[in-house]
């Protein structure tokens, strides 16, 4: 599955979706971008081991968020 629209906001600290984009190239998070041009998250890539943007104090922590 994929990280909702906020999660994504959250994640990258962007509202725009184009600095969204440029956050999560810079970052080397992988993403799509859908139809609307939104960026697509794979939650897989978040949470997978070993895989981590090189932003310190980056933290996939999403607890207590809804989808």
């Amino acid at each position: 599955m994929f990280l909702s629209d906020r999660q994504v906001r959250r994640l990258t600290g962007e509202n725009e979706k184009s600095a969204q984009i440029r956050w999560l190239v810079a970052q080397g998070v992988r993403h799509w971008i859908n139809a609307a041009g939104k960026p697509i998250v794979p939650v897989s890539e978040i949470e997978a081991p070993g895989t981590r943007p090189t932003s310190p104090g980056w933290s996939p922590d999403f607890s207590g968020m809804e989808a």
